[in-house]
């Protein structure tokens, strides 16, 4: 890594590193969610890293109080403007809560607008907001310190499934330092679009797509490649990381007309509530749109649990050049049924009733013409989303609930958490 990438992600881990703290054990205490953030923060007092982390965060704490007000300025400067003319809040007010939000509980000032804590009412319900950034730790303990491997690792993950017939992309192939293992023959899949990515790749990231052609040759990464160059190609590319070809899966129609070309996803979220029966929490649509190729990052809409209906976004996006596209695309959406939906979670009830060991997990589905398809499953789900759409801390949640219930259980083997 070149000194310029090293400075630029020390930077980022500063400037983004919010909800920092040292690795001491806060006492007891009788919230919900209190205890998770117990958890989460104490964990890494535990790791046989911590030596190595506790300097990193006490970095993080002393540095914190600049990085603050920085960040502060620069929420206040982008939309301060708005919240005064539309809730009646003096910048200088805003700021002064943004910092003692910082300063005082650690609360990054991008959850003051993204939670709405301008908001009275949000705002003295924000002990019970969960925070990203303590998902990893959180959830590691939730799931008992159980090995991620078979569920980070795609294609170990495809096998799961398929060994228990439920439906997932199919993999084509494995690239491992430069070297491929076909997993179906080359013939079989030579003029068909395919998808490239990572082994252990994670919110899209370096996804790509080999478009086929129709002559034996293929587009990928603007250049045209036939069959052989392109294996060459991604085998290169696995000197540095492992990569995997599957094939690439369209939306049913009904989602087309919601997407671009690109396919749209459901992340479900489901926990073991009583008697571990996988129960859910929250199921949200993400839609690719303009020149996305992946819908990690694109629009969001709730769903209802019951029926797969797609319910309106809870929150109008604050910047005025934003506001018009969200509003069509909810007027486009809102109120369509989801194919399949009664498929979908079944498919989902039975995925986790084979993973009994982690008490929640996120899993990504595509709905295709043929029934939903499981693209991948994720241990540290993104809370953050899930507490948007629902218009909802976690604290106050079933969830939380059975989360606590299960840290209780685990005491033994996660010692101090509560």
């Amino acid at each position: 890594m070149s000194a310029t990438a090293k400075f630029r992600k020390l930077r980022s881990l500063l400037m983004g590193g919010c909800n920092t703290y040292l690795c001491l054990k806060p006492e007891a205490s009788r919230s919900r969610i209190e205890k998770l953030r117990t958890a989460s923060n104490t964990y890494i007092f535990y790791q046989r890293a911590a030596i190595v982390r506790v300097p990193l965060k006490m970095l993080l704490f002393f540095s914190w109080p600049f990085i603050a007000v920085i960040l502060s300025v620069r929420r206040v400067s982008l939309l301060g403007k708005i919240v005064e003319q539309e809730f009646g809040i003096g910048r200088f007010q805003q700021f002064v809560q943004l910092l003692k939000l910082a300063l005082f509980e650690f609360i990054h000032p991008r959850y003051y607008i993204y939670f709405r804590f301008f908001d009275k009412a949000r705002m003295e319900k924000r002990g019970s907001y969960l925070c990203y950034r303590r998902n990893h730790t959180l959830f590691t303990a939730l799931n008992g310190f159980v090995s991620g491997e078979p569920i980070n690792n795609k294609a170990k993950f495809a096998e799961f499934c398929q060994a228990n017939t439920l439906a997932t992309p199919e993999i084509f192939a494995l690239f491992e330092n430069g070297s491929i293992t076909f997993k179906v023959l080359p013939e079989l899949w030579r003029t068909i679009d395919l998808v490239v990515k990572p082994l252990y790749g994670y919110k899209g990231r370096d996804i790509r797509f080999a478009h086929a052609q129709g002559n034996g040759s293929y587009c990928y990464a603007d250049e045209t490649l036939t069959h052989t160059e392109l294996l060459q190609q991604i085998a290169l590319n696995s000197k540095v990381e492992p990569f995997l070809i599957e094939e690439r899966l369209y939306n049913h129609t009904v989602l087309a007309s919601l997407s671009n070309e690109y396919l749209a996803t459901i992340r479900m979220v489901s926990y073991l509530g009583q008697d571990n029966t996988p129960t859910f929490l929250a199921a949200i649509l993400s839609v690719p749109y303009n020149e996305m190729c992946v819908s990690n990052f694109g629009r969001g809409f709730p769903l209802k649990l019951e029926s797969g209906e797609i319910l309106p976004s809870p929150h109008a996006p604050m910047l005025e050049k934003w506001r018009k596209e969200f509003e069509e695309a909810n007027e486009k959406a809102v109120g369509k049924i989801l194919p399949y939906w009664r498929e979908t979670k079944e498919l989902i009830v039975k995925a986790h009733r084979l993973l009994p060991e982690y008490f929640s997990l996120g899993w990504d589905v595509a709905i295709t013409k043929n029934g939903p398809v499981i693209l991948e499953t994720n241990i540290g789900w993104d809370t953050d989303s899930v507490q948007y759409f629902l218009d909802l801390p976690l604290g106050d949640t079933e969830f939380a609930r059975c989360a606590v219930e299960r840290l209780g259980k685990l005491r033994s083997t996660a010692k101090g958490f509560l």
